[in-house]
């Protein structure tokens, strides 16, 4: 691939994230959800694909229902996308506003004796 296109694709990438991190947070599920419809139900990118592999998964499942998996599904990765958005933008004095902690306490105790800490977090999505 030629440089300025992977300049231009970076630019393009990076500008987009700006955008979507500008809007008001109720907009980002609303254009993730536009972004699966958009992926599965119009430019209909490897939906064939998507279908054949949930009916691999679930051969009993009916054409409808594997059409709204397949249709939620891309859905989810359009969120996801759009999650992904904030990373660049992300700092000490604004991660609060988008993630919930807890327990810090207990990590700042153990480094204030000089131990070490193990976290557990559990999967919740593909973009965790």
């Amino acid at each position: 691939m030629k440089i300025w296109i992977k300049k231009f694709c970076a630019w393009f990438a990076k500008a987009f994230a700006f955008i979507v991190f500008s809007l008001p947070q109720s907009f980002h599920r609303g254009l993730g959800d536009f972004i699966g419809i958009l992926w599965f139900d119009i430019l209909r990118i490897r939906r064939k694909l998507v279908l054949e592999n949930i009916k691999r998964a679930f051969p009993e499942m009916s054409l409808n229902l594997r059409v709204k998996m397949g249709r939620r599904s891309l859905c989810n990765m359009g969120r996801t996308a759009i999650e992904f958005c904030y990373f660049p933008f992300l700092t000490k004095d604004n991660i609060d506003r988008y993630f919930h902690f807890e327990g810090l306490e207990k990590i700042h105790k153990a480094q204030m004796k000089n131990k070490g800490v193990c976290l557990l977090t559990c999967h919740l999505g593909a973009g965790d």
